[in-house]
């Protein structure tokens, strides 16, 4: 069994080199910002209300203002439903014109990884391809007798279900089981999870050597048919079934299950059904180097995790025992409540079934979307947080653009997000793995905060800076709302409802935003440019689910950054003051 230990932090001396733009001096750049130094905005089309003359001319808004680029959502929010069928060859042909519009302003274009947000929901998902969890059925027998019946299971599956095992074992007796356990077992998210150390009493635990494993002798119809010796027995028939979790806030005909996040064949099938679609529909294709050229189509974005959580997928069991060296067959009573062995002895199987859990939404999950994009030359930028259970430094440690998120006012946010807190983790992941950029999903905002046409640059300066110090370099607006007409027909023209700081072409201060974003094109150059310098690099341990908060805090004026374990492993230290290098 693999022991997880607390998380802990080491302290090294660590520096990040800058990375520069060729041909383009500290003085040049502060005097002309190059456009990958403006800041950007999310562009909202608003459930089909979407037209080529608008998108030109909020394009050519956007570039005469100075931002350097957008990432376009689209989304429902409960608007009236527009012309543009999501997925219809029109569909199709408004992304070419807006790719080709912003080919022909030289703003970067991305695209969030489907229709709403997070994560990765489509209707091109089945549910055999979509998220799934555990469940189980209890059935009590006395023995000796021949047990002959169909075993329950339940019915609410979403469409899918299959069995992981079916075992029997003595029926303990009643008593007191683990704490926390649906967080532990993967269906809720805690960060403060802490290992039960009480002793129970020997007939309240079941023990290893009486589990009989009855899954042979089931049949397909879930028939058992099984020769139980003396006693009161406990019949477990555990499997899975897709959750019917779907992506939030789509366009109409956008909606559709969320991709299991644990397998890498059903991310490859979404990926083909939608992202290898669009590339093919703008006329790029694998090899190519959209990325490079800094217009048109650069970027996948992946949103703020808010998918909820799964604990199970096809094969789990298969990749736990080859990862752990044992079968964690026997210890599924566990997650119907039993304890197995000891406390101890379940509790610790149940940490490396979350890390498990952590290291597939890593590796199967992001890591897969990395590699396809990559495919292609497109970028990925991320929001590596949320409620999944994953460890956040490690989901985040693949990306090309770590993002951070920050609400318009000092107020917390849909993510207990005050100010700036989560910048310093996308910056970790920045400076750790040599990311030029660190964004920042900014000035996000709903009642009471920001929204109601109340945000200005005056009003957002102070806060700014503030991110800024705290690690970002590319302002990211949350938002900028797509007006179907152009000039100026209607006025304030479509919204997002309540959400998001209107950045809209609309905005009275529209025609003054020029000084503002010139003022944070030349922070962003600067700070591009610059080198990140550290005192300490506080690895986060390897307990999963995990954000990026260390366990005690440093003494006061040191900076530092986190990393999760494969920068861990990677890590040298060289020369004498130790800078570390990964």
């Amino acid at each position: 069994m693999k022991h997880i230990g607390a998380v802990s932090c080491m302290v090294v001396f660590a520096s990040c080199a800058a990375l520069s733009v060729a041909g383009v001096s500290l003085e040049e750049g502060f005097a002309n910002p190059p456009d990958s130094a403006k800041p950007q905005t999310f562009y909202f089309l608003m459930n089909g209300n979407v037209t080529k003359e608008g998108i030109t001319y909020d394009l050519e808004a956007i570039k005469a203002a100075g931002l350097g680029g957008i990432h376009v959502f689209d989304v429902g929010c409960s608007l009236p439903v527009g012309p543009l069928k999501w997925g219809s060859p029109e569909w199709f042909d408004m992304l070419r014109h807006m790719n080709e519009e912003a080919k022909r302003l030289g703003l970067e274009l991305g695209f969030h990884i489907c229709s709403g947000w997070s994560a990765f929901g489509g209707p091109w998902n089945t549910a055999r391809d979509a998220m799934k969890e555990t469940v189980w059925t209890e059935t009590a027998f006395k023995g000796p007798g021949r047990f002959a019946a169909v075993l329950p299971r339940t019915e609410d599956d979403n469409g899918f279900y299959e069995d992981i095992a079916v075992i029997a074992y003595p029926t303990p007796a009643a008593g007191a089981g683990l704490s926390s356990l649906r967080a532990k077992t993967g269906f809720e998210r805690s960060l403060t999870l802490k290992r039960d150390f009480k002793t129970l009493p020997d007939d309240q635990i079941v023990k290893k050597k009486d589990i009989v494993d009855l899954t042979a002798k089931m049949s397909k119809d879930g028939r058992l048919e099984w020769d139980a010796p003396a006693g009161d027995w406990t019949i477990l028939r555990i499997g899975y079934r897709c959750t019917g979790r779907e992506n939030v806030m789509p366009t109409a005909g956008g909606a559709g299950l969320e991709v299991d996040k644990y397998s890498v064949e059903a991310v490859d099938r979404s990926f083909d059904a939608h992202i290898a679609k669009i590339c093919a529909a703008l006329g790029i294709e694998k090899g190519s180097s959209p990325a490079a050229s800094g217009t048109g189509l650069t970027t996948i974005h992946v949103d703020s995790y808010e998918a909820k959580r799964q604990n199970w997928t096809e094969g789990l069991e298969k990749t736990f025992e080859a990862r752990f060296g044992y079968s964690i067959i026997p210890y599924l009573p566990v997650f119907a409540g039993r304890v197995v062995g000891s406390t101890v002895e379940s509790e610790r199987v149940l940490e490396d079934f979350r890390r498990l859990l952590a290291d597939m939404f890593a590796e199967n999950y992001m890591g897969r979307i990395v590699q396809r994009c990559h495919e292609y030359g497109l970028l990925v930028s991320l929001e590596p947080y949320g409620w999944s259970n994953g460890d956040d430094l490690q989901y985040g440690q693949d990306v090309d653009v770590p993002f951070s998120e920050f609400w318009g006012t000092a107020g917390a946010g849909a993510h207990g997000l005050g100010g700036s807190e989560n910048a310093r983790h996308a910056a970790s992941l920045a400076h750790v793995w040599g990311r030029r950029y660190v964004g920042a999903e900014a000035f996000t905002s709903g009642p009471p905060r920001f929204g109601r046409w109340l945000g200005t640059p005056f009003g957002m300066k102070s806060q700014g800076d503030q991110v800024y110090a705290d690690g970002v370099n590319r302002i990211v607006y949350h938002r900028f709302t797509h007006q179907p007409w152009p000039g100026d027909k209607y006025v304030p023209g479509f919204t997002m409802g309540r959400w998001g700081t209107h950045l809209d072409r609309t905005q009275t201060w529209w025609r003054h935003a020029p000084a503002w974003f010139a003022y944070q094109s030349r922070c962003q150059w600067m700070l591009q440019e610059g080198r990140n310098v550290a005192d300490a690099l506080c690895w986060t341990g390897e307990d999963a689910p995990s954000d990026c908060k260390i366990s005690a805090p440093l003494p006061p004026g040191w900076n530092y950054d986190t990393c999760a374990t494969r920068a861990v492993e990677r890590l040298t230290v060289k020369d004498e003051i130790g800078r570390a290098h990964v």
